[in-house]
């Protein structure tokens, strides 16, 4: 998407560049930056912004998340972003704005999936119309999972997830130092899975797009932690629209 103008509200010089290289990479257009409320409120009033990037822990009286119920009035989405992964935390910028919620320090792939996301969501009409189904997928992607294991429950956080295969009844989970045996059909795992992060690339296996090493279309293979997965043809399609191809 060409000629997007981004706003980023964020008081870490060293972490705004480092979002600043990354929108440049991907073709966005940064109009603006602010490490406070108050200079923030009024640049994005003046300027032709589509999308605000927010801090929750800025300088100033006002945080991140009082400033973005301003930002919000002028009807300009805003994910935030914040170093602190913390429940009561995520609730409160929840209620605020269901646009998306990331954890510092942010990929580019996760920040690009959330612009996408929004952007599309917001394409051509108000863009509150679709939060429940973004705030659903941002809730998915910042999950944690306790899977049993004899008699624990092992907590494991969904960016761990390598891999999810299915067998029959069953889905294997994968991390790259154990799996696990969960008696849910990975129909269901892809539910509980977030769309942002994971790809089904066979009927019967479901992938983390960042831990994909390398994709062979010739012989229809991708790799994943230096293991050989095939792709369904049905799957390729969506495997190749999710990926930062050059």
């Amino acid at each position: 998407m060409t000629n997007v103008k981004i706003y980023l509200v964020e008081d870490d010089p060293i972490v705004a560049l480092d979002i600043e290289r990354m929108l440049d990479e991907m073709g966005y257009s940064l109009v603006g930056t602010s490490d406070n409320a108050n200079e923030a409120i009024k640049d994005i009033a003046k300027l032709d912004v589509d999308l605000v990037l927010m801090d929750i822990n800025i300088k100033g009286r006002m945080n991140g998340i009082e400033t973005a119920k301003k930002v919000l009035e002028m009807e300009i989405p805003v994910i935030f972003l914040t170093g602190l992964e913390e429940p009561q935390v995520f609730q409160a910028a929840r209620e605020v704005s269901s646009f998306g919620y990331l954890v510092k320090p942010v990929n580019r792939f996760t920040l690009q999936s959330n612009i996408d996301v929004v952007l599309s969501s917001t394409a051509g009409k108000s863009p509150f119309a679709n939060s429940v189904s973004i705030v659903e997928e941002q809730k998915k992607l910042n999950d944690t999972f306790f899977f049993k294991s004899g008699d624990k429950y092992i907590k494991v956080r969904t960016s761990d997830i390598l891999v999810v295969e299915a067998n029959g009844n069953y889905s294997i989970i994968y991390t790259s130092k154990r799996k696990f045996a969960i008696k849910a059909p990975l129909k269901e795992m892809k539910l509980k899975l977030s769309s942002l992060l994971f790809v089904q690339v066979h009927r019967s296996c479901i992938v983390q797009l960042t831990e994909i090493e390398s994709i062979n279309i010739a012989n229809m293979t991708i790799s994943v932690n230096n293991r050989d997965i095939s792709i369904g043809k049905s799957y390729k399609a969506d495997l190749l629209k999710k990926l930062n191809k050059f």
